[in-house]
């Protein structure tokens, strides 16, 4: 909850509807455990030319995500984890927690490729007609540029995050940064660290 100090009195309510609710630290961490921002946009980037050509006509993981793509959104992934450190939280790899959603389902690998380009839940998920698609129209700047801001505040380095944010711009002829809700447009651009997760935790003095 927002603030952190509210989470056991909204989660008394919230469990009763959702059961399989988890606590999380703060909203920081539940904002960081989005694993779309991971996966989503590297692998429409790097197929950006065959959405085009064939409006989507291919499956978006078994077909899209290859080695090549896979090593990319693990560089994402590694930078998630990075931020999440930073800030104290213990966040699930995109592998380990893609098989505890689909293992039942017969998910298997040791990386994001083998997962993701043989999982069976994926046998008929087509990639995206065009490229105007949520995507990158939500999950970068609602997921990627709030992560690229962040660590700009914590000082964790985010160079493939900010490169696939930077592409994403070109192709699409968007500036995903100025209408992202990142710290600035929150108006949290000028907290430090310690303030902004006083500010998660405690909420306004």
């Amino acid at each position: 909850a927002y603030p952190a100090k509210d989470t056991e009195m909204v989660m008394e309510k919230m469990l009763q509807i959702y059961p399989d609710l988890r606590v999380a630290k703060n909203v920081l961490e539940t904002g960081l455990r989005n694993l779309n921002t991971v996966v989503h946009a590297p692998i429409v980037i790097h197929n950006a030319g065959w959405i085009e050509k064939t409006k989507g006509d291919f499956l978006f993981y078994w077909d899209g995500c290859t080695p090549g793509v896979a090593y990319t959104a693990e560089a994402v992934d590694r930078e998630r984890l990075a931020l999440g450190r930073s800030l104290g939280f213990e966040l699930t790899p995109v592998i380990d927690v893609s098989l505890e959603w689909y293992g039942h389902e017969g998910a298997k690998g040791e990386t994001i490729y083998e997962v993701l380009s043989t999982n069976p839940v994926y046998v008929k998920d087509t990639a995206p007609p065009t490229l105007q698609h949520r995507f990158l129209l939500e999950d970068i700047p609602y997921g990627m540029v709030p992560m690229e801001s962040l660590g700009k505040v914590m000082g964790i380095p985010t160079p493939v995050t900010s490169a696939i944010i930077t592409l994403a711009s070109e192709i699409t002829q968007i500036d995903f940064r100025s209408q992202a809700r990142d710290l600035k447009y929150l108006g949290l651009g000028r907290l430090g660290m310690e303030e902004l997760k006083r500010l998660v935790d405690q909420g306004q003095n």
